[in-house]
């Protein structure tokens, strides 16, 4: 789900079949991040740095790499 730049938090939580408010204190207390964003954003960065390290990408822009990622922004 980290893929869709558009994933919004209730989208997440429908995804999963989990109330929003337990999910929401298993992201921020059990996990220990903050916000949800970061939470998801940490999963993007992964991947982006799987992709940037992929032979298969050599030549692909980065911005290209961020927005296959999950960013929706080249601000992000």
């Amino acid at each position: 789900p980290y893929l869709d730049p558009d994933l919004t938090f209730a989208a997440f939580a429908a995804k999963l079949g989990a109330p929003e408010p337990a999910l929401r204190r298993a992201i921020n207390h059990r996990l220990g991040r903050g916000h949800f964003r970061t939470f998801v954003n940490e999963y993007r960065v992964e991947e982006a740095k799987r992709r940037l390290r992929d032979p298969a990408s050599a030549g692909t822009k980065i911005v290209a790499i961020a927005l296959d990622s999950g960013f929706s922004s080249l601000a992000s």
